[in-house]
């Protein structure tokens, strides 16, 4: 009976040391689903930032969505393509960096706010 509690005692830990050891891809190096180890220390559109807009702004600001499909966002203001980013690169940094961009979730990490505001203060670079 004893080998018994020891070998199920056993399992357990390396069931819990597996279960941890992998994670849930939810702990302090993520920043969400534009990079797997957060933001780059100098984010350019190729590296960084056409992925931040996928993923948090052209479920409404795509130059494709019209009507109600752009959730009320402004007919022009898009961010589908390099050329609609930095035309309209002062909006986004103003709206996601004041918290008021994206409305809803899923929401970017302060790092990622802050990734954005670094790409327009260093000049919108493409790569």
């Amino acid at each position: 009976m004893r080998k018994s509690i020891l070998f199920l005692l056993a399992g357990f830990g390396l069931a819990l040391f597996f279960a941890l050891s992998c994670g849930s891809g939810d702990d302090a190096a993520t920043d969400g689903s534009s990079g797997a180890s957060g933001p780059p220390a100098d984010p350019t559109w190729e590296n960084y930032i056409q992925a931040f807009f996928d993923d948090y702004c052209v479920r409404c600001h795509s130059s494709d969505l019209t009507g109600s499909a752009r959730q009320n966002a402004p007919v022009g203001i898009d961010y589908d393509t390099y050329e609609l980013a930095v035309q309209n690169a002062d909006h986004a940094k103003t709206h996601v960096s004041d918290g008021m961009m994206p409305p809803s979730d899923p929401l970017p990490t302060d790092a990622e706010r802050n990734a954005l505001v670094k790409w327009v203060d260093n000049g919108t670079p493409q790569n």
